[in-house]
This record gives structure tokens, C-alpha cells and sequence, in this order.
């Protein structure tokens, strides 16, 4: 996210929506899928599991076995 100290807080909105539009939606849902990348669907397991993916360069989803 951009620094957007002391902006107008439309700019801030603004910000703001775009950068969470870069986080994954995955909340887990008993039943739904035998496999979970991270342990919540909460903002800071999202962008650890982002980080995590760009480190290691992972483009998501299960392990291929």
C-alpha cells in the first residue's frame, strides 16, 4: 500500500480497497476442501501466505504430488 499520510481519507478509502483486493479470499469451510494454505481467512494470514508465495515462488493451491 501506498504511504498515504495525511491524505484525504477518500484517497486513504481508495487505497485501502485496492489493497485488499490484492489479498486472497479462502475462508475455511468445513467440508469444502481437504486442504487449507493458511490458518484463517484473516488479513495477516493472507499477506504471510502472500509473502510466503513470493519467496518461494509459488503461484498457490496444494502441494502436486
Amino acid at each position: 500500500m501506498s504511504d498515504t499520510t495525511g491524505c484525504p481519507v477518500s484517497r486513504f478509502k481508495k487505497a485501502l480497497y485496492h489493497f485488499l483486493q490484492t489479498l486472497p479470499d479462502e475462508p475455511p469451510i468445513p467440508g469444502y476442501m481437504a486442504y487449507y494454505r493458511v490458518a484463517s481467512n484473516s488479513v495477516p494470514d493472507q499477506m504471510a501466505l502472500l509473502k510466503r508465495d513470493f519467496l518461494t515462488g509459488s503461484s498457490g493451491g496444494p502441494p502436486q504430488l
